[in-house]
């Protein structure tokens, strides 16, 4: 029997994009499938675009939250064996979730898929070329991840990123609030640690390039933001997946660098510091402070180049 499959549209104030990608889902090859839209608070015309398409789609309008609250509210809905995120401002291609459906079909032990996305800016039919280095084929990256060694070269985003249910269930939910600032690295970093998966490097879903896209383009990412997504997923999944301890303390040490040189502590971070140093262990503990400083000079260094 064809799998179930739950498209989750997450959104917020995307609403001149949202019609596209609402469109794109329908128009899917694959019929046994769900779309969900997870309106995370807009103030624009997103839910008077959502509620055009009447019951063809499930809307979902809540309180802003943040991306992760629409992650965690999305998926407690659906229903679907196969989960395929879905940015509201980027294209699904027709075939897109028929070929995912596939890919779990003929790797029946993956339980992710990460694809190298075509980036676009106002029309579908100027992309940018795919990411040259993104290292496709069949990644079990969980021994590397006990040692603190991140799988490379498999740069996708949140519309790139489909999952088996079980694997998902397992990672969700996310902590959120408005102060914590979590997206989909944290999924993608967690699926690392617990199954394998494949990269996929077919064109399959398109990024959209825009003046208000918040991840992409890290040449003028903010560092401050930077710093914080590493701070917080270094925190939260240590507490979530010990068993990976070194890699989440990596993280930790480099977002806590990047917030010491370039600013940006919030109220509670120490603290929250403190508990996760605890459960380090006192050898732990001082490799940590030794990497931070490292990479605090390494930070300062780069400040100074600018």
């Amino acid at each position: 029997m064809a799998p179930f499959v739950s498209i989750l549209i997450n959104n917020y104030n995307y609403g001149r994009f949202l019609g596209e990608a609402i469109q794109s889902a329908l128009s899917q090859s694959y019929p046994n499938r769900e779309i969900i839209v997870v309106d995370d608070g807009s103030t624009d015309n997103s839910l008077e675009v959502a509620q055009a398409f009447g019951d063809q789609v499930r809307l979902i309008a809540k309180q802003n939250g943040g991306q992760a609250s629409a992650y965690n509210t999305g998926f407690a809905a659906s229903r679907g064996q196969i989960i395929c995120l879905f940015d509201s401002d980027d294209v699904f291609l027709p075939n897109k979730v028929e070929r995912i459906v596939e890919v779990f079909r003929q790797n029946p032990g993956s339980c992710w898929c990460f694809e190298n996305l075509k980036l676009f800016r106002d029309s579908q039919s100027e992309r940018s070329p795919r990411d040259l280095c993104f290292a496709a084929g069949k990644i079990d990256a969980r021994e590397g991840m006990l040692h603190g060694i991140f799988p490379r070269n498999i740069e996708s985003a949140s519309s790139g990123l489909s999952f088996r249910r079980e694997l998902l269930a397992h990672i969700l939910p996310m902590p959120h609030a408005k102060s914590i600032l979590l997206c989909d690295d944290y999924i993608k970093t967690a699926c690392y640690a617990l199954a394998p998966g494949i990269a996929l490097d077919e064109e399959l879903s398109l990024q959209r390039l825009h003046g208000t896209n918040l991840y992409t383009d890290t040449a003028i990412r903010d560092r401050r933001f930077t710093g914080h997504m590493n701070f917080l997923m270094g925190i939260y999944l240590q507490r979530r997946f010990p068993e990976c301890l070194k890699a989440w303390m990596k993280m930790l040490c480099r977002g806590c660098a990047i917030l010491v040189v370039f600013g940006g502590w919030q109220p509670g971070y120490r603290q929250e510091l403190w508990k996760n140093l605890r459960t380090m262990g006192p050898k732990l503990a001082l490799h940590s402070a030794a990497r931070t400083a490292a990479l605090v000079v390494l930070e300062a260094l780069r400040l100074s180049r600018r």
